[in-house]
């Protein structure tokens, strides 16, 4: 529930709000769209509530829903103007929250690097600014309705503007495109990429290759299917996820060049990894890559 209202704000405002209080019932040929739609927001929010597989994006075919109501409440209901009120206000809530961080006043959350904390300062003081004029705006135009949704649509619109610098390092840092640049040069036809509990998808669609994941769950799949049927999926022989000690094997044998990759947090496997002389090839918040070159094998 706090996705969707969150995810679909502020019309979930408009929506909520607006139709509290109605001092008057539709006709019963107007109920039937009313009872569908209320339908369609609540029971997939109910299903994916319960459900312990879930995702926050799963309740996006319910924001059409949440549109489609909102306008129909904006234009029928006799209480419209308090759902756009109470969310003008929630757009002034969210900037006094916005330039609270802008200023310092909210901390950062810890392990985020230089290049991130600029870009969410940067990103708060224009988000702030621009949800404060949206909100003061549309709580002044109330009364004139569409002028109303217009104020409360333009964070929404403006927000790729607003948040550009944001929204383009954490692209850069989720991507795998740095991290392939940086192993091009290393690799060959034979070259073996070896994820240790760690697996970056966009690399692959860089490198244009499959790489290995060993693994002792395939937690970092992040996929329920997998974690459930692992061991038949490890166990087979075409398969790019194998056991945790592949990756030891690999670095016993020396047979292949070989590419590691691995949670700057695994400090225990990078000093393997260092003990067997596999120089750095790459490193960021996220991952380390190893190696490249034959190597002797572990004493």
């Amino acid at each position: 529930m706090p996705y969707l209202i969150g995810g679909s704000f502020p019309w979930s405002f408009v929506a909520l709000f607006g139709a509290r209080g109605r001092r008057r019932e539709p006709p019963a040929d107007a109920r039937r769209p009313v009872v569908f739609l209320v339908l369609w927001i609540a029971l997939p929010t109910i299903f994916f509530s319960l459900s312990r597989s879930k995702l926050p994006q799963y309740i996006l075919p319910v924001v059409a829903a949440v549109a489609v109501l909102t306008a129909w409440i904006a234009t029928a209901s006799p209480c419209w103007r308090r759902g756009i009120r109470f969310a003008a206000l929630g757009w002034v809530f969210l900037s006094v929250l916005l330039l609270a961080a802008a200023n310092g006043l909210v901390p950062i959350r810890s392990g985020v690097d230089a290049e991130m904390a600029a870009a969410i300062h940067r990103a708060a003081w224009a988000l702030g600014i621009l949800t404060l004029v949206a909100g003061v705006t549309a709580w002044l135009a109330s009364r004139y309705r569409d002028w109303a949704l217009v104020a409360l649509s333009l964070p929404l619109v403006l927000l790729p503007v607003a948040a550009g610098s944001l929204i383009d390092e954490i692209a850069r840092q989720r991507s795998g495109k740095e991290l392939a640049l940086a192993l091009r040069p290393y690799l060959t036809p034979d070259t073996v990429i070896i994820g240790i509990e760690t697996f970056s998808p966009s690399l692959t669609f860089y490198l244009e290759r499959s790489l290995i994941l060993s693994s002792s769950t395939g937690d970092a799949l992040r996929s329920n299917y997998i974690r459930r049927f692992y061991q038949d999926l490890a166990d087979a022989d075409s398969s790019t996820l194998r056991s945790s000690g592949l990756w030891r094997q690999a670095l016993a044998a020396c047979d292949k060049p070989t590419i590691f990759l691995l949670d700057p947090a695994y400090r225990a496997e990078r000093a393997l990894l260092e003990e067997a002389g596999l120089p750095l090839i790459f490193e960021n918040r996220k991952l380390v890559a190893m190696g490249a070159l034959l190597r002797r094998t572990l004493r």
